[in-house]
């Protein structure tokens, strides 16, 4: 299923309505297997290899630029010229598959530990999509993959450290900046005293 799942459709016509309409069943019904305990207890590296391929074709892609009237001097509407992702069913479907197979209690965070630090880094770059829509998802994956993976906290915030400093000081304008400090708050809050060295200096560097 994961490999009929893998096949990206063309949303820009309104060709393949069938095909299109088999996807979005067969991601629902994906969508309730990876919720399950039960069904995920059972699944072993090579299903594990097959979710994370499936969502990297789906999903990890490079965004388009936003439009250049977002960012006019004497004019920050955002709501002006809107982008929004052609294939949003089924790129919001695949989201919501793999957050809620990171979230089951019985995920295995230990499976295709190369595979899921590339795509822990992949989430992060992806927080420039012009769509809001795929930001707010993005903000939930990011949460699910910091609760899940306890080894990639600090190569994550190395990440974002990096990213953030580099938007700050290069001028250029961006959408991610605002999201992604977001998506610390709830780490922030979490944070026990006395407080982590490594913790104070991301604060430091990254925030302030």
């Amino acid at each position: 299923k994961c490999q009929q799942i893998g096949q990206v459709l063309d949303f820009s016509n309104d060709s393949n309505l069938e095909e299109k309409e088999a996807k979005g069943m067969m991601l629902d019904d994906l969508l309730h297997a990876v919720s399950d305990p039960e069904i995920v207890s059972h699944l072993q590296e090579n299903e594990y290899t097959a979710l994370y391929n499936c969502f990297i074709k789906n999903n990890v892609r490079i965004m388009p630029k936003p439009p250049d009237i977002w960012f006019a001097p004497v004019c920050l509407d955002f709501k002006l010229d809107i982008v929004e992702e052609t294939g949003w069913p089924h790129l919001s479907l695949m989201y919501d598959v793999m957050t809620a197979f990171l979230s089951n209690p019985k995920f295995h965070s230990h499976y295709c530990p190369d595979i899921t630090k590339s795509l822990f880094k992949s989430i992060i770059l992806m927080f420039e999509s012009p769509d809001q829509r795929e930001r707010l998802k993005l903000t939930t994956l990011f949460h699910a993959f910091y609760k899940a993976f306890r080894g990639l906290r600090n190569d994550a915030q190395k990440i974002c450290s990096v990213y953030l400093r580099q938007f700050t000081y290069c001028g250029d304008p961006n959408l991610c900046c605002q999201e992604l400090l977001f998506t610390f708050v709830p780490i922030f809050s979490g944070y026990k005293v006395p407080l982590n060295p490594n913790h104070i200096r991301f604060f430091i560097e990254a925030v302030i």
